[in-house]
């Protein structure tokens, strides 16, 4: 049993040592119309930097809607590019 707990207990330790240096990626992105950003961001849910970018959990859908939100409000260039976690 004591043996069980502690084989447990340090397969639990090594999992998550393990997925603490995974990076947990995002996307940065700003449409270049900063005072369109924050409504575009907020909209999806992102959380704005208060000044330009936006940060967006990394998936496809988030990367498209952003562009089209940016576009459809005359925003003139989206760009977005990676993060991880451990950049923040």
């Amino acid at each position: 049993m004591v043996k069980t707990l502690v084989i447990t207990i340090l397969a639990t330790c090594a999992a998550s040592a393990y997925s603490a240096t995974i990076p947990n990626p995002h996307w940065l992105c700003s449409c270049f119309q900063p005072s369109y950003d924050y409504g575009c961001c907020n909209k999806l849910g992102g959380t704005w930097d208060g000044v330009d970018a936006c940060d967006l959990d990394y998936t496809d859908k988030n990367h498209n809607d952003y562009t089209s939100c940016c576009q459809s409000i005359g925003g003139k260039e989206t760009k977005c590019k990676t993060i991880h976690t451990s950049d923040l």
